[in-house]
């Protein structure tokens, strides 16, 4: 049997994403009905900002504002129909929940040579950068997050966005937020249910050099944000992030080891578009690519005529009680018709028993579909909406099985044109099968990098690699394998690109099987210390673990780390001059095999942070001796932290001021005589300009110093 959800016109419905189309069917059901159900997140897309004064009159709260259109919100889920009836609303599509996703591995990755000043580069260890964390399972007074003599905590703010008391950063609605190492360090933790945001921030910037675990920019300055579960506001703690950098006059590195499956996988979904807009000269964002690497959780097909099909089974993940769930997102090509349908097959009868009215693109008036199973087993909703972004059609498809029959499968079929693609993702967890039924689709691994870690163009999205295979835990005598497959190669869970437009992703893979990393100690569920490899007491007593972890998780904060120390020597990277560094000094070997611009896999190779220091320094045409120009000539010493400075005018006085990166002046020397010393010592190393003024000369070189 067939339902219809009541809706209030094309025009309207068409602005609402198919997921916001389902939420306002459950709403009208009476399916949400607890408080806290009736607010979501959202973003909004308008061509004028006085329709965001509308939408807060419908009871909405306005978050952060992008140039592109798009804004973040929490909104009513009965005012969502309201709010796309305003004229000036071009969009509200509903956030998409998110999934949080070293010793050996800095030698491995060439980490500890960069830190050690290997052949005369001088040391890095990330100062003078912003290194951002957004995730959750904050320890915020582990050792780690302190300086190297464990004197002062380097985290300068945190935005709790989970705190029900507290005052919000300016320009926010929730969460709370602290600005003082006192405050900091009162909160003590953000949740209890994981300690994932303390081992992704050691593994980028833990500065305990007492322990052999400490990560791999110690000498940043951290700000973390625990997320409030959805996509919007990982875009509003992103944000929050880069305008506090922006304060300080520092460059900043956000990591982001999340992930989902919701969204066109081609960086055109309205976080991927607003990821663009945030990033730029001296704010990269590193992301992981996912830990699908082996779940068939996509199906795909190119269409070789208009009666051809995709039929796939998509499988469900358990939800409790035994039923389980399935959410599936399904993309077509830009302007072309796309219908689908859900139907229950039997396979004793080897035919299809029931099914589904279609949601399609031919129908003007397409609304959401309820389609109950036969004897009251489940459902499944199917809403359908042309994105305002990339004009794809899209369908989002939600399914519940209580009890099904022995024998009887939820199955969607998919119709299209001649030519046109078709991408689909089983965004619940599960994978999609064909049963081994002939003219069904059975899925892949491809496709499989995430939204938010693996898609946007902006984002240099991390796959993993073994740099271990087991480990004995404390509570252990005898080691534990990890299970990820051979020492050096892909881990087996690291997903596989391409994205759907073609891009390749990942865009490098790093050390994330059996990292070891700062623990949280206030997490609850006992998972850290099972996982614990080490604890620590410092001289009050106080306890710290550092335990193993393993996913795309610990890659990317990896990544993180290694571009907050090419940070250091040039704050003004982009994500693409990041990408350049990348395929001019990541490793190859017998695993990832020789470089290629379509390795969907490795992406541009294992990376190698020292050589893409050397690759850095090389490109900003620096020599590290003997550097002239015109009138005068300076001789930069790392080792000794000295410049000496050569002018033509023996009998006059010159001046030097210094600037770093970002063109801040961050010192300045009179000099009286020909060939004096200037002591640099008290700068981070990195790139500077010297500007010499004598006799009325006026010279400017880049040096590293």
């Amino acid at each position: 049997m067939t339902l219809l959800l009541l809706s209030s016109g094309i025009t309207m419905a068409q602005k609402l994403s198919p997921k916001a189309q389902t939420l306002v069917g459950n709403y009208a059901s009476g399916r949400m009905k607890s408080v806290n159900n009736q607010l979501v997140s959202v973003y909004i897309k308008t061509t004028d900002v006085s329709a965001l004064g509308k939408v807060e009159a419908l009871g909405g709260k306005i978050g952060s504002r992008f140039s592109n259109g798009y804004c973040t919100a929490t909104v009513p889920v009965d005012a969502l129909e309201s709010i796309a009836a305003i004229d000036a609303v071009k969009a509200v599509k509903v956030a998409s929940d998110v999934k949080l996703l070293m010793d050996v591995a800095r030698e491995d990755a060439g980490v500890d040579k960069v830190q050690s000043g290997t052949e005369g580069f001088g040391k890095y260890d990330g100062s003078g950068v912003v290194v951002g964390v957004v995730d959750n399972g904050f320890e915020f007074g582990h050792i780690d997050f302190y300086d190297t003599e464990g004197k002062k905590l380097r985290i300068s703010r945190v935005w709790n966005q989970n705190a029900v008391t507290g005052t919000p950063p300016e320009g926010y609605t929730y969460g709370a937020e602290y600005t003082t190492e006192e405050a900091i360090k009162k909160a003590k933790y953000d949740v209890r249910t994981t300690f994932h945001g303390t081992h992704v921030t050691g593994i980028a910037a833990g500065s305990d050099m007492t322990m052999p675990y400490y990560g791999v920019a110690p000498g940043t300055e951290l700000v973390l944000v625990s997320f409030n579960q959805n996509d919007a506001s990982v875009v509003d703690g992103v944000k929050y992030i880069f305008d506090y950098a922006k304060s300080v006059g520092k460059p900043a590195v956000v990591n982001l080891s999340l992930g989902q499956h919701l969204g066109p996988h081609d960086g055109t979904s309205a976080m991927d578009q607003v990821f663009d807009e945030l990033s730029g000269p001296g704010r990269i964002i590193v992301g992981a690519a996912g830990n699908e690497g082996y779940d068939a959780l996509h199906a795909s097909k190119i269409f070789a005529s208009d009666t051809d099909s995709l039929a796939t089974f998509p499988e469900y993940t358990t939800s409790g009680y035994g039923s389980g769930v399935a959410v599936i997102d399904i993309w077509g090509t830009q302007g072309a018709k796309m219908s689908v349908r859900a139907v229950i097959y039997d396979s004793f009868k080897k035919t299809i028993i029931d099914q589904s009215d279609s949601v399609s693109t031919s129908d003007k008036n397409a609304r959401p579909v309820t389609f109950k199973f036969p004897s009251s087993s489940g459902y499944a909703k199917l809403a359908l909406a042309i994105d305002p972004d990339n004009g794809k059609p899209n369908v989002y498809v939600e399914s519940v099985s209580y009890n099904t029959l022995i024998g009887r499968k939820f199955g969607l079929i998919v119709k299209s044109e001649e030519g046109a693609t078709v991408n689909m993702w089983n965004a619940g967890g599960g994978k999609f099968t064909d049963y081994n039924i002939k003219g069904w689709t059975d899925g892949d691994t491809d496709c499989t990098v995430g939204e938010i870690g693996g898609t946007a163009n902006s984002v240099i999205s991390v796959g993993a690699y073994n740099t271990k295979t087991k480990f004995i835990p404390m509570n252990y005598t005898y080691s534990q394998p990890l299970n990820t497959g051979k020492l050096s190669d892909i881990a087996n869970f690291s997903s596989h690109g391409p994205t759907a437009d073609g891009r390749t992703k990942p865009d490098v893979a790093a050390p994330g099987a059996g990292i070891v990393s700062a623990a949280s100690k206030y997490d609850s569920s006992s998972e850290y210390r099972t996982l614990a490899v080490a604890t620590k007491k410092d001289d009050a007593g106080n306890l710290y673990y550092y335990s193993i972890n393993m996913g795309t998780s610990m890659a990317s904060p990896f990544v993180t780390g290694t571009v907050a120390l090419w940070l250091q020597a040039d704050p003004t990277l982009t994500a693409d001059k990041v990408r350049d560094i990348l395929r001019h000094s990541s490793r190859h070997d017998d695993f990832t095999g020789e470089a290629s611009d379509n390795n969907y896999i490795w992406g541009t190779g294992k990376i190698d942070a020292f050589a893409g220091l050397q690759y850095l320094v090389g490109t900003n045409g620096i020599r590290q001796t003997d550097i002239s120009d015109g009138l005068f000539r300076i001789l930069p010493n790392l080792s000794d932290r000295t410049v000496k400075v050569f002018f033509d005018e023996t009998d006059r006085k010159a001046d030097v001021v210094v600037y770093n990166a970002m063109g801040q002046k961050v010192a300045r020397h009179s000099l009286s005589s020909n060939g004096e010393t200037i002591d640099v010592s008290n700068l981070p190393h990195g790139l500077y300009v010297l500007k010499l003024s004598n006799a009325g000369d006026v010279h400017s070189v880049k040096v590293m110093l």
